[in-house]
């Protein structure tokens, strides 16, 4: 059994709705020559941060949910420990590997060849074992050449199309360096007063010029997640949440047959499916 296959987390039976079938499609409708920075990509924060409890947890969804969801941006936190890349949100282990978020993307993919995941990794928790990360790096690589993309361009979507696009936070990966992006994330936020006044400005400063910027040929991500002393992560996802749809609801609906409208990666903790349907379609 190979190491993809093994150790599947086991999770309580959850009641969660099911998307729109055309959700997990939704890359399809897009013209291959386009870049992936010409996109509004829906991705999650801590994406496979399910347990921990109040200050700890993320999200709900599975990795296998989230991308059914339409999520195209998974944020994977990760410590090499036994020889192994467990998934992390800090000191907290989450039930599953590496391997296992590689297994759920590539079923997905395999079910749904038009679409593309962008992966992005860092090491978390300690120690940072750059060299011995770097190592077990290469070796992973090595069983996956058919699925990763890792290199320092951003590609087009045709050369996307059924493949994990890695994005690298950390030295010891390769792929998309994050580091040459446009990025907002503000995340230590330690009330809803101080998220009103400070954080969403910031989120819709950070949108506008993504969309007013396209064609840059950059990467924007903009973080709408954020913790602190007064405000837990979910408590946080429901401002980002309520002000996130009313900010795309005032703009509109986008003329159709225009260019997809970049926003870049948007990142969310506890998505609903509505607010993943109302970003992805702002490239249709």
């Amino acid at each position: 059994m190979s190491l993809l296959q093994e150790h599947q987390p086991t999770f309580p039976p959850r009641l969660v709705s099911s998307p729109p079938r055309q959700a997990a499609d939704w890359m399809g409708a897009l013209p291959s020559h386009l870049r992936l920075d010409a996109l509004t990509i829906p991705g999650t924060h801590d994406s496979g941060a399910t347990r921990g409890g109040t200050w700890v947890t993320c999200q709900e969804m599975t990795i296998a949910e989230q991308l059914a969801a339409g999520v195209r941006h998974l944020d994977i936190r990760v410590r090499l420990h036994g020889g192994r890349f467990g998934v992390h949100h800090g000191r907290w282990h989450q039930g599953i590997t590496l391997d296992d978020v590689l297994a759920d993307c590539r079923a997905f993919l395999a079910e749904h060849p038009t679409e593309t995941v962008l992966l992005s990794l860092k090491q978390e928790f300690r120690p940072r074992e750059t060299v011995a990360v770097a190592s077990e790096w290469a070796r992973l690589r090595a069983r996956c050449t058919d699925l990763l993309l890792d290199g320092r361009r951003t590609p087009q979507l045709g050369e996307a199309r059924g493949r994990v696009v890695v994005v690298t936070r950390d030295p010891a990966f390769s792929g998309l360096e994050q580091s040459s992006w446009e990025v907002h994330d503000q995340w230590q936020v330690h009330s809803r007063e101080f998220w009103t006044s400070s954080k969403w400005p910031a989120v819709t400063d950070h949108l506008r010029r993504a969309r007013a910027g396209r064609g840059d040929r950059r990467m924007w991500s903009c973080h709408t997640t954020s913790t602190g002393w007064r405000l837990a992560p979910r408590p946080a996802s429901e401002l980002a949440t309520e002000h996130v749809t009313r900010h795309f609801a005032e703009l509109g609906p986008r003329p159709s047959g225009l260019q997809p409208e970049r926003n870049g990666i948007v990142l969310l903790d506890f998505p609903p499916t509505d607010l993943l349907d109302t970003l992805w379609q702002r490239n249709l």
